[in-house]
């Protein structure tokens, strides 16, 4: 006699990139090995595979998660977390006296802010100029398995290279040649790129909680690592 077969809910979620409608079911125990498996390792290129091999197995393989932005995976990821865990995670913040208070965070108030700019072109001489975008899984991956994580991120931000008579995809492009690109930029230019990376899409929710002393604090958390320890 065969055992019975636990069915698991469904959600509906809207992807914030993009504005579509996916359907999602929370992780099980297969997902949460994963999960352990990648804390054990203690390692960004770990963590990585994980989010990408559960996000893929909770959306029943139908997403092309490599064409998403990761702002787009770390929102799926934290509501995967939201239906299968709780709605509401810990978290511990300093306050103002060094000391740290645990805070709780409602992971449904959690959202995407920011805009990739429509015109997102830097100019670096007047013949030469990139064009940038938000980074996905697979720049993410590849940033994680470097040393130099200053370079790595800008590189995942580069789409393209253009001079006065061609265009180059960054995607085309060897590692080699993209750090040697980048290590080539002045400080200002380089400051300009990440200027463009600060108004990207990325989790964001502010918090107000009260330290130890007493004093009321307020912490703006971005990335899905803040939201977790």
């Amino acid at each position: 006699m065969a055992l019975p077969v636990i069915e698991a809910p469904k959600y509906a979620l809207k992807i914030p990139s993009s504005g579509e409608m996916i359907e999602y079911r929370p992780f099980l125990v297969k997902e949460e090995k994963i999960l352990l498996i990648a804390k054990e390792e203690d390692n960004d290129n770990a963590m990585i595979r994980a989010m990408r091999d559960i996000i893929d197995a909770c959306t029943f393989n139908k997403l092309d998660i490599y064409k998403l932005a990761m702002y787009d995976l770390e929102y799926i990821f934290l509501n995967l977390r939201a239906k299968s865990v709780g709605e509401t995670a810990q978290i511990q913040l300093e306050g103002d006296d060094g000391e740290y208070v645990p805070v709780e965070i409602d992971l449904t108030q959690v959202e995407v802010k920011g805009e990739v700019q429509l015109n997102s072109k830097i100019q670096i001489t007047a013949d030469v100029g990139i064009t940038l975008k938000a980074p996905g899984l697979k720049d993410m991956e590849r940033a994680s398995n470097s040393k130099d994580v200053i370079t790595e991120s800008i590189i995942s931000v580069i789409d393209t290279i253009y001079d006065a008579t061609d265009v180059y995809p960054s995607a085309d492009s060897s590692s080699k040649e993209l750090t040697a690109f980048v290590d080539s930029l002045t400080h200002s230019q380089l400051e300009e790129i990440k200027d463009w990376m600060e108004e990207m899409p990325r989790l964001e929710h502010t918090v107000s909680y009260e330290a130890k002393n007493g004093k009321k604090e307020e912490r703006t958390l971005r990335g899905l690592g803040d939201f977790f320890e």
